[in-house]
């Protein structure tokens, strides 16, 4: 990612946050004159929602802004939607002190009352309440969880809004940025082009396959850049353009991902036969000395190899059948069919000359 690029999305957010901080601030001020203005109640009301809902515009992440929609909508009496927008606020922070008290105050149905919960909020110091904003959160999902812009008509409040008196536009060029996230996807499929095609084709080799995990988690990482830059723009623009230039990306990713995992599975079948060779060597050449099984011979050890033999032929037909260069695996289960063969002959000539 270039720094210019960097460093207009991170003032991008930034600025949304500012806003949001300052918009969330007059909403609740706003309530706090319909506190001080008994007469002038339902226009301050209605003012403060315009606030409170133009300030989740720009931060839906923030528990602070679905918190004071729900406290307004339960001073008008909505306690039903205040609910709806309450369970927002626990769903991004169950640990919420104020979303806590609120509910508290909304479930046995105490009745509308202005006290000192959005009033402590409006005090706070902007840099706390910032940072408050800007803590993690966890990511619950739920069906009932308003999406993108979907949440004022899947959760309208009883006012009908209008454009706040307040807006400070954003100074950012977002056209630039646009052409310059082209340019860097444009850029990022051009240097897969010039790779070798097989460079990611499944292989044997330990190392070969931890150097394309290497080359995998690299490009993997600049795809989540990439994809987190759009997300951060389609806020304003249609990023549908960007994501379909980034296909190309996503296809090499995805057609790595499933080689890695058949190269995986090629060393995890050489390791087994590997290992099924050398221990049925090992009773063959102790049988061979001494004419007599060895005592520390497992019959079902033994059992257990006969049995996964048929495995390990299923999984090399099916590898064969891909069209993945097996000759060197089948070998070795050739080799360790014969070795199984000749030890269940010495076995049953023991047998006989007993």
């Amino acid at each position: 990612m270039s720094s210019n690029l960097r460093q207009q999305t991170t003032t991008l957010i930034r600025e949304r946050r500012k806003l949001f901080l300052e918009l969330l601030h007059q909403g609740i001020l706003s309530l706090c004159k319909a506190k001080a203005n008994p007469n002038l109640e339902s226009a301050f009301l209605k003012e403060s929602c315009d606030y409170l809902m133009e300030a989740m515009r720009y931060d839906r992440s923030a528990p602070e802004g679905f918190l004071a929609m729900a406290y307004l909508l339960w001073l008008t009496g909505d306690s039903a939607e205040a609910l709806l927008y309450l369970e927002e606020a626990l769903l991004l922070d169950p640990n919420h002190l104020d979303a806590i008290k609120l509910r508290d105050l909304i479930l046995p149905d105490q009745g509308p009352q202005i006290g000192h919960l959005l009033e402590q909020v409006l005090n706070e110091p902007s840099q706390e309440l910032e940072d408050r904003a800007d803590s993690p959160r966890p990511g619950i999902e739920s069906s009932r969880r308003p999406k993108g812009g979907d949440l004022a008509r899947s959760r309208p409040p009883r006012f009908a809004l209008k454009p706040p008196p307040f807006r400070a536009p954003l100074q950012i060029d977002y056209e630039q940025l646009y052409i310059q996230l082209e340019n860097r996807i444009q850029k990022e499929v051009k240097q897969i082009s010039l790779l070798k095609p097989d460079w990611y084709q499944s292989t044997r080799d330990r190392a070969k396959v931890q150097k394309i995990e290497q080359q995998y988690a690299g490009l993997r990482e600049k795809y989540r850049e990439i994809l987190e830059q759009i997300r951060s723009l389609e806020e304003e623009i249609d990023g549908r353009p960007l994501r379909k230039m980034l296909k190309p990306l996503e296809m090499i990713l995805a057609r790595c991902e499933y080689h890695l995992h058949l190269s995986w599975q090629m060393i995890q079948l050489q390791e087994m036969l590997d290992g099924h060779i050398r221990w049925i060597n090992k009773e063959l050449t102790y049988l061979n000395e001494n004419h007599h099984l060895s005592e520390a011979i497992s019959e079902k050890r033994f059992e257990y190899l006969l049995d996964d033999c048929d495995a390990l032929a299923d999984q090399l037909d099916e590898l064969e059948q891909m069209g993945l260069e097996s000759s060197r695996l089948i070998k070795t289960y050739e080799l360790l069919a014969a070795k199984v063969s000749q030890f269940q002959d010495l076995r049953q000539e023991m047998g006989e000359a007993k």
